[in-house]
């Protein structure tokens, strides 16, 4: 009698448990079901308003308010949150300083008042509405081991390493075309930014291992250096990334970086003004936080990326169908033999219609080779990825942990610069995984299973 009492017991808490759990789900389900509402309720009021600069704030400020909801969605994991809040923080940019109007003088909001404004906006509006549509409801914690991105065990450690480091010294040497007199920019080569590729593969496979793990990191440091020195960003940003997800990731909580992401942000925004002569002077400090102020803190890469994205559009519209479907074919051709295919670059042909300074947003690109099919495209792309580190990451994930690392840490690239980065990037990062991968198995029975 006790032991069915008990049972009976133990079935009602299941059934409770299951009765709580179900009722979360529901309960995330309709808030996110309401954010959609209310966002589509705010465009179409927006469209059938007679006043179109008011029309055009709403859905600014709709795709702004879905942008901070997707990155609040993802605040349990880190990869994922740094994707969407950098996401969010690129959208910010474009509206305050395009929609807003924030007071910025600059060549970049030229076409403010242009009708492609209109057009751009409700690309960006349809691209963000459709992450937050395909992205899965149920967001779990995710909490990251030590080893989630590093072998626990390594093979063939020396070996990796100086195939590793040799590779990585030679392009820091020759895949840069440092100026003859500082001030002025320097030029990276496109083997150049793939240079996180190896150090991924590398610090996956041997950074379990200190000694190797040492000399990786003083490589990335250089690589850093020789970026912010000469006037870049992007690439040091990515870097700076990498090795925070592969090393740091699984210890700390989003509030302890606040502090560093603030002093980071004034140094890339003193990078952002005085490129390749930078003066850590108190004047030139100050100067560059009353500049923040002005800007309200936005990031002229964004809105620079949004005005070439704009001559996408501009030019669409100047070009026949037969001319855009070739322009896609070499763009396809591209992602396996490289950027010296004729016309695979959207950003270089349309400087031929437009003075811009490259760059474009992920989901311009993809309306100017399909219309808006390709907006649906691009978004479904990303949530493809969304979905993979949502749920695939282990520290048995090999490939899978590292495509997420370079996913994460390429988010400035891929979404301000070009899709090209998550498409033949990828499909390098493949094939030199399957390369190293290879030599560490050689000796797989002789592994060590030590941390020195």
């Amino acid at each position: 009698m006790n032991f069915n009492i008990k049972r009976e017991i133990e079935i009602k808490m299941l059934n409770s448990k299951f009765s709580r759990k179900h009722f979360s789900i529901s309960t995330k389900a309709a808030f996110e079901y309401l954010v959609i509402l209310i966002s589509l309720c705010v465009f179409l009021f927006s469209i059938i308003m007679n006043d179109q600069k008011i029309s055009m704030q709403l859905i600014a400020l709709s795709t702004l308010f879905l942008s901070i909801y997707l990155a609040i969605k993802y605040k349990n994991n880190i990869g994922l949150f740094i994707i969407y809040a950098l996401i969010a923080y690129f959208n910010y940019s474009i509206i305050m300083v395009d929609y807003i109007k924030i007071p910025v003088n600059s060549y970049f909001t030229s076409f403010a008042n242009d009708p492609v404004s209109y057009l751009g906006l409700n690309i960006l509006f349809l691209f963000t509405l459709l992450l937050v549509i395909f992205s899965p409801i149920d967001i779990k914690q995710t909490y990251f081991g030590k080893y989630s991105y590093i072998k626990e065990k390594y093979s063939n450690v020396f070996i990796m390493t100086f195939l590793i480091s040799f590779i990585l010294l030679y392009i820091l040497i020759f895949q840069y075309k440092r100026p003859a007199t500082l001030g002025v920019r320097g030029s990276p080569t496109p083997i150049y930014e793939y240079s996180i590729i190896f150090f991924i593969i590398g610090f996956h496979f041997v950074g379990n291992f200190k000694p190797s793990r040492a000399i990786l990191s003083v490589l990335l440091v250089l690589f850093i250096l020789q970026n912010f020195i000469f006037g870049g960003r992007i690439i040091g940003l990515e870097l700076l990334v990498l090795y925070f997800l592969m090393f740091y990731s699984y210890k700390t909580k989003i509030n302890n970086i606040i502090p560093l992401l603030i002093i980071g942000f004034i140094f890339m925004s003193l990078i952002g003004m005085q490129r390749a002569s930078i003066n850590l002077s108190y004047d030139k400090i100050k100067m560059v936080i009353e500049n923040i102020k002005l800007k309200m803190g936005t990031l002229d890469t964004s809105y620079s990326a949004y005005f070439t994205s704009l001559t996408f559009l501009k030019v669409k519209d100047k070009i026949s169908l037969n001319t855009q479907i070739e322009l896609l074919k070499q763009f396809i051709l591209s992602i396996f033999f490289g950027s010296k295919i004729e016309n695979s670059s959207l950003p270089i042909y349309t400087r031929n219609f437009y003075v811009h300074y490259n760059g474009g947003l992920l989901p311009y690109y993809f309306y100017f080779y399909c219309g808006w099919i390709g907006v649906i495209i691009s978004a479904l792309f990303i949530n493809l990825y969304t979905i993979i580190i949502k749920s695939k990451l282990s520290k048995n994930g090999g490939f899978i942990n590292c495509l997420t690392v370079y996913f994460v840490s390429t988010t400035f690239r891929w979404y301000l610069y070009s899709p090209i980065t998550i498409l033949r990037g990828v499909l390098l990062l493949g094939i030199i995984y399957m390369l190293f991968d290879f030599i560490y198995k050689l000796k797989y029975d002789k592994k060590i299973d030590v941390n020195i």
